[in-house]
């Protein structure tokens, strides 16, 4: 027969009981909050949130549904700045509060009660927080009312980086509140820095995609082993492939470059890796694969080793550089025009270098025979009239016949005449003072009275459409030119007619000088004798800028086409050279 239990025994039973029972309801109630904390944090991570500041708001509303809170906060702590940054409030705390222009940053010595979990690096719990507490300073105005309060620092790496407060709980909150909430926060940190590490590598990768685009420059990544080519975006775009086509292979990469770059390139790659790693470097040609055009592209690349010291990866970039090439082109082009145009010019000086030489020496010639002439002038005709009629007023002075006297002053008289119409030839010859006067025209028609009197050369003179030019240079020269081809007809033509024609067009002055006599071959221009030939009528004129064209044969006449552009007095007189001097 059973012993019944003294009360005794049945009273520690039923202790041990009631001991047991709590105790597998604290452990239901841990493995409670274990499950809501891992059920929130499936949803913190779920949860389809573009930034951080989004996702630590989800994790705040989380983590006041786990501590069955009724507000919280998070904010940011920069431990170099020793500031709070606020991330956000809760709904709750936001609907309850009152306060106008709520501060967003604090400094760590502003802070109260709330600023513990940094000074202190641990939890603060206070759940009686309308009691008095040294280390409170207030709330202002406005502020949501705080019953039971709770903050926690969060550590990441030993340092603060952001601090979690919530507040209101119905009961006191209890080391498992704060157990809970530093795991969830610990974990919700995790989740918040690979959403960071997410965020930077996507912008660096956009920031890269951009780099490339702007730069025309792509990468690449070659597996020797498995013959996998892999490119950037800009790569396919440098190449013009569509980068959802087949997988790329390194005969897919040989079959984009230009059949005449190809073996070059080909060598290049494959000697960089036989050498032991040197660098491949190239610049070639390639053939897009959209539009059969052709580019330029820059390729360059390191080959990596594995751990016996093998290449098995080439990693490389690819740079699209045919608007450099093209400006390369077109610069080579420029300077190679520029040293022909300099060659071209440096030969135009020598010529023109020879053209004045040689107008030194008809300027030299012309003076001489002008003062031959001068002198001849003078000596044999003009000093030899002077004298004669001197002789005559001598005796004029010594006789005192009348009639002899008579005979004698009239002989006098003659001679002074033939004198002065000598001395106004030789200045007419010189220059004529109808020129400065009434211009080209008029000073024309003055020679041509000249020719038919002293040479008995019938001159057609047409004026028809000449407008008096603005260079006086211009003039002198032309007049110059006209009287010296004449010359040529007396001297040359063998007849006693010849036409001349001055017009003004295409801004400057036609002037043609034409004739029916013996002509002459044009190859065999006199050029030993400066500044008596056509020759040195042709280098006067181009000198001036102007042009001239000698229609003629023998037996054919000749026919002398000159246009002079009329640039006005000072450019005419830098264009000449001093070649109206040496005309």
């Amino acid at each position: 027969m059973t012993k019944k239990p003294s009360y005794e025994e049945l009273e520690k039973r039923v202790k041990a009981l009631e001991t047991e029972i709590m105790r597998l309801a604290s452990a239901e109630q841990e493995c409670s909050l274990n499950e809501a904390r891992l059920q929130g944090l499936i949803e913190i991570i779920q949860h389809p949130a573009e930034r951080v500041h989004e996702i630590l708001e989800f994790a705040l509303e989380e983590a006041i549904g786990l501590t069955a809170s009724k507000i919280g906060y998070i904010y940011h702590y920069d431990d170099k700045q020793n500031a709070f940054i606020l991330n956000n409030w809760s709904r709750g705390a936001m609907a309850a509060c009152a306060i106008t222009k709520p501060k967003t940053t604090y400094n760590l010595s502003e802070t109260g009660l709330w600023g513990e979990a940094v000074r202190q690096e641990k939890p603060i719990v206070v759940n009686d927080f309308k009691a008095p507490h040294p280390l409170k300073k207030g709330c202002p105005e406005g502020h949501a009312e705080i019953l039971r309060y709770l903050t926690i620092p969060v550590i990441n790496e030993n340092r603060i980086v952001a601090v979690v407060g919530v507040a209101n709980k119905e009961s006191d909150y209890t080391y498992s509140d704060v157990l809970h909430l530093t795991l969830l926060m610990d974990s919700v940190w995790k989740i918040v820095q690979r959403k960071q590490a997410e965020d930077a590598l996507r912008n660096n990768a956009e920031l890269l995609r951009k780099t490339q685009e702007i730069a025309r420059l792509g990468s690449w990544e070659y597996e020797i082993e498995t013959g996998v080519l892999r490119w950037s975006e800009q790569a396919y775009r440098i190449f013009g492939v569509d980068a959802h086509a087949s997988p790329l292979t390194y005969s897919s990469f040989l079959a984009a470059v230009h059949p005449d770059d190809r073996s070059a390139v080909d060598r290049a790659y494959r000697a960089s890796i036989e050498s032991g790693g040197k660098n491949y470097d190239i610049e070639h040609r390639i053939i897009r694969g959209d539009t059969g055009e052709i580019r330029y592209v820059h390729e360059k690349c390191e080959h990596i080793r594995d751990e016996s010291g093998e290449i098995i990866r080439s990693v490389g970039m690819v740079a699209d550089i045919t608007e450099r090439k093209q400006t390369e082109s077109r610069l080579r082009k420029f300077n190679e025009e520029l040293e022909r145009r300099v060659l071209e010019r440096t030969s135009e000086l020598k010529k023109r270098t020879r053209q004045l030489q040689r107008l030194a020496m008809a300027l030299s010639q012309a003076e001489d025979r002008e003062q031959e002439k001068i002198a001849h002038v003078l000596h044999e005709d003009l000093q030899q009239m002077l004298v004669s009629a001197r002789l005559h007023l001598d005796i004029i002075d010594s006789t005192d016949n009348d009639e002899h006297k008579t005979i004698l002053i009239q002989k006098t008289r003659k001679l002074l005449q033939e004198s002065l119409k000598k001395t106004r030839d030789l200045s007419h010859d010189l220059s004529p003072a109808i020129l400065s006067n009434a211009g080209l025209g008029e000073a024309l028609g003055w020679l041509s009275r000249r020719m038919r009197d002293q040479y008995r050369l019938a001159l057609t003179l047409e004026t028809d459409g000449f407008q008096r030019p603005r260079s006086k240079t211009l003039e002198r020269f032309l007049y110059r030119t006209a009287r010296e081809l004449l010359f040529n007809v007396v001297k040359h033509a063998g007849v006693t007619e010849a036409r001349a024609t001055l017009y003004s067009k295409d801004g400057g002055v036609y002037m043609i000088v034409e004739d029916q006599g013996k002509g002459f071959d044009p190859s065999r221009e006199d050029r030993e004798k400066p500044g008596m030939g056509i020759y040195s009528i042709r280098e006067r004129i181009d000198l001036l800028g102007g042009r001239i064209e000698i229609i003629t044969a023998p037996g054919k006449g000749t026919r002398s086409v000159i246009f002079i552009p009329d640039t006005g007095e000072k450019a005419a007189l830098y264009q000449s050279i001093k070649a109206e001097e040496a005309s």
